[in-house]
């Protein structure tokens, strides 16, 4: 948690929060800031698997074997 500014105490959060929530203008920016939050988030947790640092699996040799048995009996 960020602590307040200097004069405001925790419970001036909720305050205004209140009056911002008041109007459907308030309401939105809030909700759109939400929304830009969790995309940035899901960008920055998203980056070491995509692109050039993506790692590709390696398939275990159990698995090699069960996938090449599978295709000899099919």
């Amino acid at each position: 948690m960020i602590p307040p500014p200097a004069g405001l105490t925790p419970d001036d959060y909720d305050r205004i929060e209140e009056a911002v929530m008041e109007t459907a203008r308030g309401r939105w920016f809030l909700a759109e800031f939400a929304r830009r939050v969790r995309a940035g988030d899901t960008q920055k947790f998203s980056k070491p698997f995509t692109g050039s640092n993506a790692r590709p699996l390696r398939r275990s040799s159990r698995s090699r074997r069960s996938t090449r048995a599978a295709s000899a009996n099919g």
